[in-house]
């Protein structure tokens, strides 16, 4: 349930930060990035997305600290 209501919380700001890394992205992927290396240019900018998302969504401090609290 936490993580459901972590999710309902944030889904809005990363799916904005998404679109703002994945359509230009794409955009250089398929204008620029020769045919040969447009899947390793994919992964690379995944893995920059997941380094990102970490950095945002990473902190473990639950959002229910009552809860937390009772479970310690």
């Amino acid at each position: 349930s936490e993580g459901l209501e972590r999710y309902r919380t944030n889904v809005a700001q990363d799916m904005v930060n998404c679109w703002k890394l994945w359509v230009p992205m794409q955009f250089i992927n398929f204008s620029v990035v020769p045919v040969h290396m447009r899947v390793p240019f994919a992964a690379g900018v995944s893995f920059v997305w997941s380094c990102i998302l970490s950095a945002l969504r990473g902190d473990m401090k639950p959002l229910n600290t009552e809860k937390a609290a009772a479970l310690a």
